[in-house]
């Protein structure tokens, strides 16, 4: 396994570096511990270069402590530096979006790793079917919508082109960076057509799922880190 090239660890790569500049640029406008996220932030670096040049195949690799601890630093983090619930709604929506996304990345590494040896573009983010709680008319963009979706453990906003979306059906979403899209912040992506027989939270298989946009958005992400 080419665990320099990998794309779930290049993308996590990248969710740490965002955080950094999170952090370091001062985008947090809230009490935390900012020594303590700045060791943390250093630590995971350290357990990321390991892992990036193990060159291990993908299920000896995941019984290492360094890739284990990846997901327990990134949980510690999460504890260091999440707003309290009473503060979340007073933060910049994309603010909070972007620290979301970085450490669900890295918290999730070691399970997409899961995934196997190949080096699938796909796999380096999570993707999970998704109820869409409802649809509107995005406000600045006549052939966009601006809907909201129930994943496994949150609803997202999601704006998108898909002009035949409609409220309860299941789709599959991979989150990826938010982005600002005509004014309106969006969490995800959707990436297929409605699902049957497939429950909220659970990721789709590739056959049901609309690959080629997603991977070249991971691939975009990912070639400044590539070697």
């Amino acid at each position: 396994m080419d665990t320099r090239n990998d794309f779930r660890i290049l993308v996590a790569i990248d969710a740490l570096e965002r955080l950094k500049k999170m952090i370091t640029g001062q985008r947090l406008h809230y009490p935390y511990n900012k020594h303590k996220a700045k060791q943390l932030l250093t630590q995971l670096h350290s357990l990321l270069m390991q892992t990036r040049y193990s060159m291990l195949p993908a299920n000896i690799l995941i019984q290492q402590d360094y890739v284990k601890e990846i997901k327990n630093k990134a949980l510690e983090l999460a504890k260091t530096i999440l707003p309290p619930k009473q503060q979340a709604s007073q933060i910049d929506r994309a603010t909070l979006a972007e620290l979301r996304y970085s450490l669900r990345i890295l918290i999730g590494l070691p399970a997409r790793l899961l995934l196997g040896d190949e080096n699938k573009p796909e796999y380096a983010i999570d993707i999970e079917a998704a109820k869409i709680l409802s649809v509107h008319k995005h406000p600045n963009a006549d052939k966009l919508y601006l809907t909201r979706a129930q994943a496994r453990y949150a609803t997202h906003t999601i704006v998108t082109n898909i002009q035949d979306i409609k409220e309860g059906e299941i789709r599959a979403i991979a989150f990826l960076p938010p982005a600002i899209i005509r004014g309106e912040l969006s969490e995800a992506m959707y990436c297929s057509d409605p699902l049957q027989g497939i429950k909220i939270g659970q990721r789709p298989p590739p056959d049901k799922l609309h690959l080629n946009e997603l991977r070249a958005k991971i691939i975009q992400i990912t070639k400044r880190y590539t070697q």
